[in-house]
C-alpha cells in the first residue's frame, strides 16, 4: 500500500511531509491504518487480499 501510495504523489518527499500534519490532529492505530486513509484520500483502489 506505501507504494502505492507513494506512486500517486509527487515526491518520497510530499509522503513524509503529509505524515506529521495527520498526527498532529487524528490518531491512528498503526501504520496500515494510516496508510489506508491515505489511501481513500487519494480514492486509490486495492485489491482486496482477505
Amino acid at each position: 500500500m506505501y507504494r502505492r501510495i507513494r506512486e500517486d504523489l509527487p515526491t518520497r518527499k510530499t509522503f513524509f511531509d503529509d505524515i506529521p500534519a495527520l498526527t498532529r490532529y487524528m490518531g491512528f492505530d498503526n501504520w496500515e491504518v494510516m496508510l489506508a486513509y491515505m489511501a481513500r484520500g487519494l480514492e486509490l483502489e486495492f485489491p482486496d487480499t482477505s
